[in-house]
């Protein structure tokens, strides 16, 4: 059955936890911060016509990333290297966006909202396929569509709570607390993946509970 499996998966050890669990909190730090750029463009006094050319910013960032990410996966890095350096790249960008949003002057909040999502694009998308390609080659036939259909659920599930974290850490604290937050957790998670690494498996060992 396929509730059991993904239960086995999220709860049990197995050597597809840890990347399950690092796909969750770097999505949910990513989103912590761009689920609320609306709310804080809102604070900022930003026009509403602004707000749709920086949403379409994003967009045109995330198009363009995809070259860049087939790129990284021709070179020769390995997939750990892949993973931590991603990581690494998130966590850096959102605290260095957090200390910029601390700043009392608008211009430079702007500012760094729109080069922080160069970075923040480019390593999260990046982290992402390199997550979605090791989940589907350490799993077994049998439960590569339910590695993948968690996956796309956890995404879904970040999606949903994103905003209304991020919004709650404004609304008790400062503008900036989304993207210090979320640069804190995905800094924790770095610090996890350094200190034990995911291991690579063969796939037949995930078959039996």
């Amino acid at each position: 059955a396929k509730s059991p499996s993904i239960v086995r998966l999220m709860l049990y050890p197995n050597p597809l936890q840890k990347l399950i669990w690092i796909y969750f909190g770097t999505s949910m730090a990513v989103m912590v911060f761009q689920g609320s750029n609306i709310l804080l463009f809102q604070l900022l006094g930003i026009s509403v016509q602004m707000t749709s050319w920086i949403i379409s910013y994003s967009g045109l960032l995330a198009v363009i990333s995809s070259f860049w990410i087939r790129w990284l996966i021709s070179s020769k890095q390995s997939e750990q290297q892949m993973v931590e350096s991603s990581m690494a790249v998130v966590s850096v960008t959102l605290l260095l966006t957090g200390l910029v949003l601390a700043s009392d002057t608008n211009e430079w909040r702007i500012a760094g909202i729109l080069v922080a999502h160069i970075p923040l694009i480019l390593g999260s998308r990046a982290l992402k396929t390199t997550l979605l390609g090791l989940v589907t080659h350490m799993t077994p036939a049998s439960l590569t569509g339910t590695s993948i259909g968690l996956l796309n659920s956890i995404e879904s599930l970040c999606r949903a709570l994103a905003p209304l974290i991020g919004g709650t850490l404004m609304e008790m604290s400062l503008p900036s607390a989304p993207a210090v937050v979320g640069g804190a957790m995905a800094a924790v998670l770095l610090l996890w993946v350094r200190l034990w690494p995911p291991s690579y498996v063969v796939k037949s060992s995930l078959d039996h509970p």
